[in-house]
């Protein structure tokens, strides 16, 4: 083909026909930039489709991941409200009510159990790390970065710090002013002490309750137990809601 169009120009220019042969050059100019330009087409399209191919598999990866996060979500909310209830129980007795009770019981596993929302990010890190301006719709693009660098974020700190002071300052607040009221006769072992039946069973009387009503100390334990949690529940809410319009959004989005 090269030769075919050299033999062209060399026979115009040999004729002497100048304004020919730069007709046909122009024309000639024209089919190369022609080529290119659609050589470039065809390449920005496998590449789009490449893209596109890659957005998808990352996005259904992504609606699993929200799915299973949403199943831990939705048993972290019980705990929470387990938590405000048992907060608020406790605290209307020994302090909104003229005469203290003569004792204050609380589930064993109130020092124990917690809400910790274990959230899969594996397939939005692989999509930070392929770029997210992968995903190519803005308002979805948005809506996933927000829940993940803010929303997320959010509830990781709460939780911290939650469990700080669960550990460093409620927990020894109520084994020294609390004790075991029931026990487990029968227990071999600490595995069956501590197994989930018997913990059920286990309640934690106070020692004193009149004391206890008296307490400052006991008494802003409970309180700054109580805004945590529910600005935790509140937290993880918001969370459940994004996430459920999150799928929707990706159900939609991948049709």
């Amino acid at each position: 083909m090269i030769s075919f169009f050299r033999k062209i120009r060399q026979k115009l220019l040999s004729q002497n026909k100048v304004t020919r042969y730069l007709v046909y050059a122009i024309g000639e100019i024209f089919l190369v930039v022609m080529g290119i330009l659609i050589a470039l087409q065809v390449n920005n399209w496998n590449e789009s489709q490449k893209n596109k191919a890659t957005e998808q598999k990352l996005l259904r990866e992504l609606k699993d991941d929200l799915s299973a996060t949403l199943e831990d979500l939705k048993s972290d909310i019980v705990i929470a409200s387990e938590h405000l209830a048992i907060s608020d129980s406790i605290y209307t007795s020994l302090y909104l009510k003229e005469e203290p009770p003569t004792d204050i019981s609380i589930d064993f596993w109130f020092l124990f159990k917690r809400g910790s929302l274990f959230a899969k990010i594996s397939s939005y890190e692989s999509i930070k790390n392929t770029g997210i301006d992968l995903i190519q719709d803005d308002a979805l693009r948005i809506q996933i970065t927000n829940f993940y660098e803010m929303s997320l974020m959010r509830i990781v700190n709460l939780e911290s710090i939650i469990a700080k002071n669960r550990d460093e300052i409620q927990n020894i607040l109520i084994s020294q002013k609390f004790k075991q009221s029931t026990s487990c006769d029968t227990c071999k072992n600490l595995t069956e002490l501590l197994s989930q039946e018997n913990l059920d069973k286990n309640i934690l009387t106070s020692i004193n309750a009149k004391t206890l009503a008296t307490d400052t100390e006991f008494n802003q334990s409970l309180k700054l137990h109580f805004i945590r949690y529910n600005t935790l529940n509140r937290y993880y809410l918001d969370a459940e809601r994004d996430i459920e319009q999150m799928i929707q959004s990706l159900n939609d989005y991948l049709k």
